[in-house]
């Protein structure tokens, strides 16, 4: 279990060290808006909504 806790503390370590970026750190702050997603949300709940009410039942 230490072995695999290790090598993600690494891992986790190594991507947020090396792979950082000023550009990606705006964006992904600005994607974890939750107000973002809502029209995303609305699209894939609207896209089921239409495709259920197509469908033949029985």
């Amino acid at each position: 279990m230490d072995l695999i806790l290790n090598a993600d503390y690494q891992i986790f370590h190594w991507i947020n060290s090396a792979w950082s970026n000023p550009v990606f750190d705006v964006v992904l702050k600005w994607m974890r808006n939750e107000w973002i997603w809502f029209p995303l949300y609305l699209y894939i709940i609207a896209f089921l909504f239409t495709t259920m009410v197509k469908m033949p039942i029985g």
